[in-house]
């Protein structure tokens, strides 16, 4: 998967953006760290090295920049701790437990310039202790452990082959042979089927939101995760993949599907009907630079048929870049502040949109839930402040931040946030916070496995003027179970 590279610190990339928010890991400082000592228990004395190696430079270019340059001070010595951790898992993974027992103790103290040595030097030592494993992925794995250790949805570490996928799906160029339809993990349970694109093969086989994933190619999924089991379903262009889906109301079905070259698209754009009404219909799934001319053609399509009350859906929508960002928000909002960004040292500076709002919206909503992260949180949390919209669905994800990417000589990378990130009118801290819905409905699994969407329908009700049934604050409002109840609305094409 990855590939071998040498040198040192490659350059930071000149464009700043948004990072998305991948799923984390847990528990990045692990007990195992009191097994490295001697057999004897005593603390083992690194030898002196010459030049680091190409790969522990790599290491220590990782440790520059988040010592150096992520938004708040970080302590070296958890960083050091955490490329320890790295490097034991990976011995131990390889080569299992005894083996591992043996791995050297460092106590990671003093500057940074000195844990910047020892990080070095520990990775030497585990080379020539273990030659057997491959040193690319022994400091591979020590990086992602330190930018786990940071404990920040937006600091993450890419193996190359990584970072040029991530890339290709923020220019939105990611193509790949699969299915055409996305995933939604259920917490003990197999994932479901998420949204099916119009088209593609999920869609002419007859999949729908929410059959629940049972079997891929005769094997079972049970305990993987909607990531995995994606993995399981892509393959190369004109395959054949099997799959055994549960369907409630119609038991267990079984597809064969033909894998096409599918190239996810950045939006979605419907006209729903609604008792006589006509609303304009937007599903976002990233901040892509290809997602704000997307967008504009959409709303002009809503504008040339006096479409005039819209709902903007972000749920799901991990983020993206900083210019799409202000492109897409300047369709929306009149000029002026989006968010207020603050760095290291505490210099402000604001995101403002760019261009001039379409004029024939009469009505806003967003949409968003758990996984509205980053971007499509600035963008909510602006159009609330600013007096453009109202919220409808569940509290998002709290993972705000403008972050940095450094590329590494080797063709990896670590993107790390550069700035905090607050709200344009009240100055709110989104990170670790997020957007609290005006109108909170909340989607159940069973929900999605009938196939029923309440919070788009509360999103319609809302556009309609009718949906609050409770006033909890000036700011929360509740839903009738009623009005939770009712079944999908009807979708139409645009274009149809």
């Amino acid at each position: 998967m990855e590939e071998d590279g040498f040198g040192i610190l490659g350059g930071r990339s000149e464009i700043q953006r948004l990072t998305r928010c991948p799923p984390r890991l847990a528990g990045l400082l692990i007990g195992c760290l009191f097994l490295f000592t001697s057999c004897s228990g005593e603390a083992v004395g690194l030898p002196q090295w010459g030049a680091p190696s190409a790969h522990a430079q790599l290491i220590q270019s990782e440790f520059n920049v988040l010592a150096q340059d992520y938004v708040l001070p970080l302590d070296p010595a958890v960083l050091g701790l955490a490329t320890s951790s790295g490097l034991y898992d990976a011995v131990r993974a390889q080569l299992g437990e005894a083996a591992a027992a043996h791995f050297p103790y460092v106590s990671y103290q003093g500057t940074a310039a000195n844990v910047r040595i020892e990080i070095a030097r520990q990775y030497e030592l585990a080379r020539e202790q273990y030659p057997q494993i491959n040193g690319r992925n022994l400091a591979y794995t020590a990086m992602q452990r330190m930018a786990q250790s940071v404990g920040d949805c937006h600091t993450n570490f890419f193996t190359p082959q990584e970072f040029q996928e991530q890339q290709a799906e923020l220019q939105g160029k990611v193509q790949f042979g699969g299915i055409g339809a996305t995933l939604q993990d259920r917490p003990g349970a197999t994932p479901l089927i998420g949204e099916v694109f119009p088209g593609l093969p999920a869609a002419k086989a007859g999949l729908h939101r929410g059959d629940a994933i049972v079997r891929v190619d005769g094997k079972s999924v049970k305990g993987l995760t909607a990531a995995q089991v994606v993995k399981l379903i892509r393959g190369p262009v004109g395959t054949v993949v099997q799959l055994d889906v549960e369907r409630e109301g119609a038991g267990l079905l079984h597809f064969s599907i033909t894998r096409a070259s599918v190239t996810p698209p950045p939006l979605i754009a419907q006209v729903l009907t609604a008792h006589g009404q006509q609303i304009g219909y937007v599903h976002i799934f990233s901040f892509s630079s290809e997602m704000p001319g997307d967008l504009q053609q959409a709303l002009n399509d809503f504008e040339g048929r006096n479409i005039t009350e819209w709902i903007i859906d972000l749920r799901d929508n991990g983020g993206g870049t900083v210019q799409a960002l202000e492109q897409a928000a300047g369709l929306l909002l009149p000029p002026g502040p989006i968010a207020i960004l603050r760095n290291r040292n505490g210099q402000e500076r604001r995101l403002d949109t760019t261009g001039a709002p379409l004029p024939a919206l009469s009505r806003l909503v967003v949409l968003v839930n758990g996984s509205t992260a980053s971007a499509s949180e600035i963008m909510a949390a602006a159009l609330r402040e600013r007096g453009r919209a109202e919220i409808v669905g569940s509290q998002t994800a709290g993972c705000v931040a403008v972050g940095d990417l450094h590329l590494l000589a080797d063709g990896s990378a670590i993107e790390y946030a550069a700035d905090r990130v607050y709200t344009p009118v009240r100055g709110q801290l989104l990170n670790g916070v997020g957007v609290h819905p005006d109108v909170v409905v909340n989607t159940t699994v069973n929900d999605l496995a009938a196939n029923r969407d309440p919070q788009l329908n509360a999103a319609v009700q809302v556009v309609e003027g009718r949906t609050v049934v409770e006033q909890q604050s000036q700011t929360s409002k509740a839903i009738s179970q009623a009005s939770i109840s009712k079944p999908l609305l009807q979708l139409g094409q645009l274009g149809s």
